[in-house]
């Protein structure tokens, strides 16, 4: 691992996990910043360079899993980037959706904090 700190950008729609996870990986010496809407994620990727981006699908309540199209923008703005999933939507055909856009890793909420840290040190190292 190199000598500067890895950045994260956490895109969720709801504030507690924000601030959960946060604190969370801060404590595991990431910068990490947040978004709670599409368009602010956006722009945050535009602007920044970023190693990995944790993002929940729903982002916009009565849209469906609108944070698809974040996925896409991940990997056009930061194509170093790993993406991981993190969301409460069911169904085959949103992981698949996912992972055709470039998600590297989906997870279903509720997971663990710790196991989200270790699915995204597991992809950072594995990274060319």
């Amino acid at each position: 691992m190199g000598n500067h700190p890895r950045r994260l950008l956490i895109v969720d729609d709801e504030p507690s996990i924000l601030t959960g996870m946060r604190r969370f990986l801060l404590g595991r010496g990431y910068v990490v910043d947040c978004a709670q809407e599409k368009e602010e994620a956006e722009a945050l990727l535009d602007h920044g360079s970023y190693d990995g981006v944790i993002a929940d699908l729903c982002l916009t309540t009565g849209f469906g899993p609108d944070g698809l199209g974040l996925i896409a923008h991940a990997r056009e703005s930061c194509p170093g980037a790993r993406v991981i999933v993190l969301t409460a939507v069911e169904g085959e055909t949103t992981e698949d959706l996912a992972r055709d856009l470039g998600a590297d890793a989906f997870l279903r909420k509720p997971t663990a904090l710790a196991e989200v840290a270790r699915v995204l040190e597991c992809l950072l190292e594995a990274r060319p």
